[in-house]
């Protein structure tokens, strides 16, 4: 992300699929709580429409199995 638009844009998204988050900037979002595979396969597909790319979150701890 480049912008403060583009902020905007995730930030639209996000709610229009009801995914919450506690922190978003430039290149980043922090969700809250875990969500649903299906409502994030819908946020990467929405967002690669507008001509943005998700990474995987590097950040995360890895979940136990």
């Amino acid at each position: 992300m480049v912008c403060d638009r583009c902020i905007l844009v995730v930030q639209q998204q996000l709610d229009q699929l009801g995914l919450t988050h506690s922190h978003i900037q430039l290149g980043e979002v922090e969700l809250t709580g875990t969500p649903a595979a299906g409502k994030l396969q819908s946020l990467q597909t929405n967002l690669q429409a507008l001509g943005f790319e998700v990474l995987d979150n590097k950040k995360a701890p890895p979940s136990k199995k």
